[in-house]
């Protein structure tokens, strides 16, 4: 804006110029017209002025000059003037004439050096004028007011020069930044009888922009403009004020409608302005209630199309310009979420910004530390935004995005105490009219969510619950607060729950996209899938942006994918023969997409083998299945046949139902089981089972599970079991979780005996814990540490108790968002009919969508 201020100050310098020469010399027009006629004779004479010439002479031939400059001749008008002052160097009136047109030929350096000759006594009355203008033009403000300060005591109280020299004056304070004495003094000199309305009007319409008032402008310049329609100056002043009070389509209109007064860049500079608007509006506009996204992505990418074409039409002349439209047009990518285009151009600018010694905008470099955060760059976005607090420790801004730079870093405590630290310092509420307090302040209400929902990713949504419970109590009708809690108790597990408030939530906001996502997927939880599938593809489609709304869909293409999975045991044991010794297993199944939302084809494949005295004994056993889910419903059957052994087919069924948010109720029948003992599958003994199971779940920290089962055997044998345990999570940090369970079981065969171990009656009491340490993250890439710990006691009928123990320890990496890979290694230690057995044992698993 500086520089349409400075364009404006040589538009302002110019109408002084034509006002000295064509409002107050008005009455001499028409002779300088009759002696124009004269000029062709004038200039063919010889206009030495070398040669001594009485002052009758000098008159004569400054008065031919003069006229050359009024006819438009200033070249030669100059020539003539410089030959006459090498001869006549200190004539006063002569230092003046010449001043007067270095003037108006815009020669201000050359004007303000021949004044130093003027002795102030001898100054003719119009030179003072001129002389002001060239100091103002050069940005010596303070001599160009000392010069008016000395012409006022040297003019007669008569002199028409006296009218116009408040109206200059008032340019050169506004120019020094006086703006106070500026106003004041033109508004004098516009109250002021005698003085010309419309210069004064135009000065006071620079005057009153310069000081940061364009309303005030703006009627200035329509003052003039509804007396003078095509007045040019009072034109720019009337786009530059409606530029600078926001309206820049109208602004942009008006500098079209006359391109012949508005140079190459000012014109640029108004479709930045309106291009920059453009943006400014989507990005305020996007995801508010009743705004389509559609129409503001339409309105950021016409912003984006008009500055990558003004890119390419930028004038060479206006360098600052083009910076200015580079950082626009960068912002216009961030709008688009082309993250990446935004991180190259940013470099781009950065580089050329420390070769010139400039400085980008604070929300450039805002975008691209957003912009690096978006695209899973975390330590690079805390390097900006550390720059960023640097220069100005209280950017609020860069404050939180520095806070979601450390959350995705997984620096939870840093981010705890930084949100907390931003939350402490906003007041609760603004101030209220009578003094007390008003309406909640909406910026420490986002700060308290934010707060909470810290403490949710933290892995304590316990915290997190109860810290948005008490502010829903405070603004019960707060549908931002519902929408936050809703999340909490989804990822507690309470979807039917979190459902409800979230549906009270889009009663009072039906609009807000966060709510309307929500709403959708806790459909998906509850088995709702082709509700949830349709409502996200409509959602993407009105909402393409969205990065909730783009994971959502990424969500419903995966349950699209193939899966696979598939784990390996291997484990060498001592003592015992009847459970075998180096022993291998290996799982895989595979599983196709969904189909009609609800139904899926999978097949899995077992083997497992071990050695005992008699020899080895193995399982493979291959299957096909399909699976079915609805609402709280699911089932499936499978088919399945053994490539060894027995080849006889058989079946599975399953059905599982999900009660409220707490309970599930499972149950199995196997027609060939494989938790027939390895070593009498071995004998040609087979079986059936039947499981049955009920599961309890407070929430994510803690549960518990009871179950029967029962196998009967070809041997005319049957085993009858029951089990149950609880666990409770008992440390919960951000890096590291540990829980600890409770596990009994016991069983009863129907018959003694056997080629197989088959006690009687059995029972197991046991407590375990487990640590996971989060020890590595590298954006979606994780290592967790899983470290395992057991111990017990079994009783076997007829051989009393033993302790028991159980150690392991395991990797987990999540490699990318759809693969993980786990291996491990353990020991377990027991007795079976009083022997004491120690097992040593590996696993590796790989699971993943492709």
């Amino acid at each position: 804006m500086a520089t349409f201020l400075n364009h404006q100050s040589q538009v302002s310098s110019l109408v002084i110029r034509g006002t000295a020469h064509g409002w107050l010399m008005a009455s001499r027009w028409l002779m300088a017209v009759l002696l124009c006629l004269q000029v062709s004779d004038l200039q063919a004479k010889e206009a030495s002025a070398a040669e001594p010439a009485p002052a009758d002479r000098l008159q004569a031939a400054r008065e031919e000059a003069v006229l050359l400059a009024r006819a438009g001749e200033l070249d030669a008008a100059l020539l003539r003037l410089r030959n006459l002052l090498q001869a006549y160097p200190d004539d006063p009136p002569l230092i003046a004439d010449a001043l007067t047109v270095l003037d108006w030929a815009g020669s201000s350096a050359e004007a303000a050096q021949l004044a130093e000759r003027l002795v102030v006594p001898e100054v003719p009355d119009w030179a003072w004028l001129p002389w002001a203008r060239a100091l103002r033009d050069l940005g010596r403000y303070d001599d160009a007011l000392q010069v008016l300060a000395q012409a006022r005591n040297q003019w007669p109280a008569a002199a028409p020069e006296r009218l116009e020299e408040p109206v200059l004056r008032a340019l050169i304070l506004a120019d020094a930044g006086q703006h106070a004495q500026a106003i004041a003094t033109i508004e004098r000199a516009r109250a002021t009888p005698g003085v010309a309305e419309v210069p004064a009007a135009l000065a006071a319409a620079y005057v009153y922009r310069r000081a940061g008032d364009p309303g005030r402008s703006l009627q200035a310049s329509q003052w003039v403009l509804n007396r003078h329609p095509d007045q040019p100056e009072a034109w720019q002043h009337q786009v530059f004020a409606l530029l600078e009070l926001g309206a820049a389509r109208r602004a942009l209109e008006l500098g079209e409608a006359r391109p012949d007064l508005f140079s190459a860049s000012d014109m640029a500079r108004l479709q930045l302005a309106r291009a920059a608007q453009q943006l400014g509006w989507a990005r305020e506009a996007d995801g508010q209630p009743g705004i389509a996204h559609a129409e503001v992505r339409a309105v950021a990418i016409a912003a984006a199309e008009a500055l990558a074409e003004l890119r390419q039409t930028m004038p060479d002349t206006a360098p600052e310009l083009v910076t200015d439209v580079e950082q626009e047009y960068l912002l216009a990518l961030f709008q688009q979420g082309d993250y990446a285009a935004v991180r190259r151009l940013y470099q781009q600018l950065s580089e050329q910004a420390q070769q010139v010694d400039g400085a980008l905008r604070t929300g450039v470099h805002l975008a691209a530390a957003d912009a690096a955060l978006h695209d899973d760059d975390p330590e690079a976005a805390l390097a900006l935004y550390d720059a960023l607090l640097a220069d100005d420790p209280w950017l609020f801004e860069a404050r939180i995005g520095r806070y979601w730079a450390l959350i995705d870093s997984g620096q939870y405590h840093a981010a705890q105490v930084l949100i907390d630290e931003l939350t402490a310092e906003k007041p609760t509420h603004l101030p209220g009219a009578d003094g007390g307090p008003g309406p909640r302040y909406w910026r420490r209400l986002e700060l308290d969510l934010m707060a909470a929902m810290h403490r949710a990713m933290a892995n304590r949504p316990d915290l997190a619950q109860a810290r948005l419970e008490r502010l829903l109590e405070q603004a019960p009708a707060s549908a931002q607060i519902m929408r936050e809690l809703a999340t909490v108790y989804r990822w507690r597990g309470w979807s039917t729950r979190a459902l409800a408030l979230n549906g009270t939530a889009l009663y009072y906001e039906p609009d807000v996209v966060n709510g309307q996502l929500q709403n959708l997927q806790l459909r998906q939880d509850l088995g709702q899938y082709q509700h949830a599938a349709d409502g996200i593809a409509v959602l993407y489609q009105h909402y393409p942006d969205v990065r909730a709304v783009q994971r959502a869909r990424r969500d419903v293409e995966d349950r699209r994918r193939w899966g696979l999975s598939s784990s390996a045991e291997y484990g060498d044991s001592d003592g015992f023969a009847d459970t075998g010794s180096r022993d291998r297993s290996l799982f895989t199944r595979v599983h196709g997409p969904r189909l009609a939302h609800h139904w899926q084809v999978y097949g899995w494949h077992y083997y497992s083998d071990a050695q005992f005295p008699e020899g080895s004994a193995r399982y493979d056993r291959l299957a096909a299945g399909l699976d079915w889910g609805q609402g709280p419903h699911t089932a499936y059957v499978e088919a399945h046949t053994s490539r060894v052994g027995s080849t006889d087919p058989g079946v599975t069924l399953g059905y599982a139902y999900r009660w409220g948010d707490h309970w599930r109720f499972t149950s199995r029948f196997d027609s060939f089981s494989t938790d027939v003992p390895l070593r009498a599958y071995n004998q040609g003994i087979d079986g059936w089972r039947l499981q049955a199971g009920a599961e309890w779940r407070a929430h994510e920290s803690r549960r518990a599970q009871l179950g029967l089962g029962y196998l009967d055997l070809s041997d005319g044998n049957a085993r009858l079991s029951l089990n149950a345990g609880a666990e409770q999570r008992v440390l919960a940090l951000p890096e590291h979780q540990t829980r600890v369970r409770v596990d009994l079981y016991g069983s009863r065969a129907s018959q003694e005996g056997g080629p197989y171990f088959n006690p009687q009656r059995d029972a197991s009491l046991g407590a375990g814990a487990e640590h996971q340490w989060l020890t590595w993250r590298d954006g979606r890439r994780t290592l967790t540490q899983h470290f395992r710990l057991g111990v017990g006691g079994y009783w076997q009928d007829g051989f009393g108790t033993e302790p028991t123990a159980d150690l392991g320890y395991a990797h987990h990496w999540q490699l990318t968002r759809l693969w993980r890979v786990n291996y491990g290694l353990g020991w377990s230690a027991r007795a079976y009919d009083g022997n004491r057995e120690r097992r040593w044992y590996g696993r590796l698993g790989i699971e993943g969508l492709f």
